[in-house]
């Protein structure tokens, strides 16, 4: 019976440091909010794989997994960066280099490809390619925007946003795909979802705390990169 109790002690007394430990609950707090928004996700399979085609799920994929290459390219990697600086404003001045440096490089990228349409193609899909062409604009932009958030939101200990933040994403993804694919929109349905679901996001994790430096020049963007 001591065994038993001194074993339960010490297990008690472990969970006692755990929970007081800043670092083990930040871990577990935002862990668990991505673990709720997978399980959500995952629920809404079978729903949205009734509503929407194979063709379109095909259509959504090769965007996405393309618009993706280009997320990485077009932010330069500061996104990472944001976490390093001691000072909030020289992170904000990280941060909105990296929104109009993924903006600026974004836009240019799909000019190309908008431009040099007739001579080649960024993806083959069974709608508009120009459709596709600005769905993907419009994914780059915000979706990185979104993750660069994420980032800053960490930096700045707000694990209580870091947690709903998935959890929103999942409830919006369903709310938002399921009429859409009911009025048969297709691949455009599923990336309008990610488009809104990820502002939605955007919007929740900038709440109360602008990531944006609003003194900024081109003389910081030189300075950042």
């Amino acid at each position: 019976m001591k065994n038993m109790k001194s074993k339960g002690e010490i297990m008690k007394s472990i969970f006692v440091k755990l929970k007081g430990n800043g670092f083990f609950t930040s871990v577990m707090k935002v862990g668990s909010g991505n673990l709720i928004g997978q399980l959500l996700s995952l629920i809404s399979t079978p729903i949205l794989s009734r509503i929407y085609s194979t063709t379109a799920y095909g259509d959504q994929a090769i965007i996405t997994s393309t618009a993706t290459i280009i997320v990485n390219l077009s932010i330069l990697g500061l996104s990472s960066a944001i976490m390093e600086p001691r000072d909030d404003i020289e992170a904000k001045k990280i941060f909105t280099t990296g929104f109009w440096c993924n903006l600026i490089i974004g836009t240019a990228l799909i000019s190309i490809c908008l431009i040099g349409s007739n001579c080649f193609k960024l993806f083959n899909i069974s709608q508009g390619y120009f459709l596709g062409l600005f769905l993907t604009w419009l994914y780059i932009i915000i979706v990185n925007t979104q993750l660069m958030s994420i980032v800053y939101t960490n930096r700045k200990g707000h694990y209580n946003k870091l947690f709903l933040n998935p959890i929103i994403g999942a409830i919006c993804n369903i709310l938002i795909a399921i009429p859409l694919g009911l009025l048969g929109v297709g691949f455009s349905g599923f990336l309008l979802t990610t488009i809104i679901s990820n502002l939605i996001m955007l919007i929740h994790m900038s709440s109360g705390e602008n990531p944006f430096y609003k003194g900024f020049r081109l003389q910081d963007a030189f300075y950042v990169i």
